[in-house]
């Protein structure tokens, strides 16, 4: 019972300093360049697809507007992964090239949250020993797009933390299926002037 009210008091009076001091830092704003850096979870809503795995991402992206971001991103998820007793592994390896936006909300000077929207090309890499993930073969260059929502926690003026769930959906080719993916991603962010 008391841990529980110590947990309470300490979440309150961590939100209260968040919300004061937001006035004293910074966050992105018109004409400057913002760099997200993140790892994210990765899990496939496909046929066959065995355990979700990790991947590692970045975008870059110029502030248009105090509120609006554009950018590119860019990264390498695996989204299906298997290893077995005999050493070997199957993996299925996405890379993400896309144009993105951001529309970004703020809280406080220190708090924004997003919303986004990409579009582009997914490259499938693939281990897979001769077996398919969803109707994904072979390595190919699939076209697609993503929409998201985040979170950025702005501190030391240009340097934050964020974190950000995507949805991600391409297309594959040559008769295949739609292939859907979710990212749950955590970022390093800074602000560049």
């Amino acid at each position: 019972m008391k841990i529980n009210n110590v947990f309470s008091i300490a979440g309150m009076t961590l939100v209260l300093i968040i919300m004061a001091a937001g006035p004293v830092l910074g966050q992105a704003n018109s004409n400057k360049g913002v760099i997200h850096l993140g790892g994210s979870f990765n899990q496939p809503f496909v046929d066959d697809a065995d355990s979700g795995f990790f991947g590692l991402d970045i975008f870059a992206g110029k502030m248009v507007t105090n509120n609006l971001c554009l950018g590119i991103r860019s990264g390498y998820d695996i989204v299906s992964y298997q290893s077995y007793s005999n050493g070997i592994i199957k993996q299925l390896g996405i890379i993400p090239f896309q144009i993105r936006a951001k529309y970004y909300h703020s809280f406080s000077l220190m708090l924004q949250t997003y919303g986004s929207l990409g579009a582009g090309v997914f490259r499938t890499q693939n281990q897979l020993g001769g077996l398919e993930v969803g109707s994904v073969k072979s390595a190919a260059n699939c076209p697609g797009g993503s929409i998201s929502i985040g979170l950025d926690y702005w501190f030391l003026l240009t340097t934050g933390v964020g974190f950000e769930l995507e949805y991600n959906l391409f297309k594959v080719p040559d008769g295949g299926d739609m292939f859907s993916y979710l990212s749950a991603r955590v970022t390093y962010c800074k602000i560049g002037f």
